[in-house]
């Protein structure tokens, strides 16, 4: 039975595993997880099976090799036994932590720690304004990491949730305050994350210094008492905002239809967290 044309069936059996593996690693750049040990340890096992009966391999579907007698080919099973066995050995550093590749480390980004029960990742300013960043629903924390460095650049200390409920999002500008001495606390939320960032500050129970929000899903104008700034692009349909704004409101309106984080990505970026940065650090007069 032919399986992989050009190569002798007697190597099929660990030319597949060979190829998971190599395929995984490049992909991600990690060892083969815990399936794919298995598979080749699955392997090696029939590799023992095949040697103690001097037989050959038949596979009759993927992942079902059994043994064919009669075979003369012991002598292969001998070099592919140790070579199925270097490959276990290989896949196995997968459950060494320190086997890992090293995660992208940045002098102003760290995970915070445990003891605040927050998962996020926190963003170093050296002065006394802190944010609390509210990703976007198909976002995570780490999509705010070059916000992030640049509010961090700019002395203002930034930490986004993994979690952004609104009892999440009060609790880290809470941390923020005890925990890194921020005299002020601001949020920023995107799309989801801005309508979430509107019911923290609805709800009360934490006073924010001001808000930011990039197309939030939620109503701005909920917010009255405090500076609030709404960026979103001219084709997203803000008009009963445009037209209906308080004196608290300002707005920003980018060309194109770039939608909440998205706008980062485009040519505007620089514009915008240059904007909030600005408008996060004027004296709050309200």
């Amino acid at each position: 039975m032919v399986i992989l044309p050009g190569i002798p069936e007697f190597l099929h059996f660990f030319v597949v595993p060979f190829t998971s593996l190599l395929t995984y690693e490049q992909l991600f750049g990690i060892h083969a997880p815990l399936f794919t040990q298995y598979y080749v340890f699955t392997i090696l096992k029939k590799t023992f099976e095949g040697y103690r009966t001097n037989g050959g391999l038949n596979r009759s579907g993927p992942g079902n090799y059994e043994i064919r007698e009669g075979s003369k080919v012991r002598w292969m099973y001998t070099v592919l036994l140790f070579v199925a066995v270097l490959f276990s050995l290989a896949a196995c550093q997968g459950d060494d932590p320190g086997s890992q590749s090293p995660e992208k480390e940045d002098e102003n980004s760290s995970e915070i720690s445990e003891e605040s029960n927050i998962e996020g990742i926190l963003w170093k300013g050296d002065g006394d304004l802190a944010v609390v960043l509210s990703h976007g629903a198909v976002y995570n924390a780490e999509s705010w990491d070059d916000q992030g460095k640049k509010l961090a650049d700019n002395g203002i200390t930034a930490f986004a949730t993994e979690d952004t409920s609104p009892r999440t999002l009060k609790k880290a500008a809470a941390m923020l305050k005890e925990e890194h001495g921020a005299e002020e606390v601001a949020l920023m939320g995107a799309s989801a994350g801005g309508s979430s960032a509107i019911e923290a500050v609805t709800e009360g129970d934490f006073d924010f210094q001001k808000v930011v929000l990039l197309s939030p899903g939620g109503d701005p104008m909920k917010i009255s008492d405090i500076p609030v700034l709404t960026v979103y692009s001219e084709e997203e349909g803000y008009r009963e905002l445009e037209e209906n704004a308080g004196e608290s409101m300002e707005r920003m309106e980018i060309s194109g239809g770039a939608h909440a984080q998205e706008i980062f990505k485009g040519e505007k970026s620089e514009e915008v967290i240059n904007k909030i940065i600005q408008f996060l650090k004027e004296e709050n007069t309200s």
